[in-house]
């Protein structure tokens, strides 16, 4: 089926609540049509690319208060919470890349002095 590329760039280029009536009043009148809808994803290039991980944290015997404030001085720690359980601490961080998440973990995280262990969760693209 051969189709008009004009048609389609006006149809798109008008709209959608416009679309919509037309593609309503087509669509009234019995009419045969094909049309294509594309999937648009709209991206703002001033906003920044985040990623997001989750570090637990085991610490030393009393050791939560004074670390809870020292990981909060970090700039990429967005927050810092005490918990039950296994891990002592959950420390949110966002970064502008995974390499940046590493680098903050290892220099600066790990080498604070009362933290024990780490584990850390890097959380997935949306997609």
């Amino acid at each position: 089926m051969k189709t008009n590329t004009r048609q389609h760039d006006e149809l798109f280029l008008i709209p959608p609540s416009e679309s919509y009536t037309r593609l309503k009043s087509i669509n009234s009148q019995q009419a045969k049509f094909e049309f294509l809808i594309p999937t648009l994803k709209y991206y703002d290039f001033n906003e920044k690319l985040v990623t997001i991980a989750y570090v637990l944290v085991k610490s030393d015997l009393g050791a939560e208060k004074t670390l809870v404030g020292e990981l909060e001085n970090i700039e990429q720690v967005a927050r810092v919470e005490t918990t039950f359980g296994d891990y002592d601490m959950i420390v949110k961080l966002e970064a502008e890349h995974t390499e940046k998440i590493r680098e903050v973990i290892t220099w600066n995280i790990q080498k604070l002095k009362g933290i024990r262990n780490t584990k850390t969760l890097i959380k997935k693209e949306q997609e």
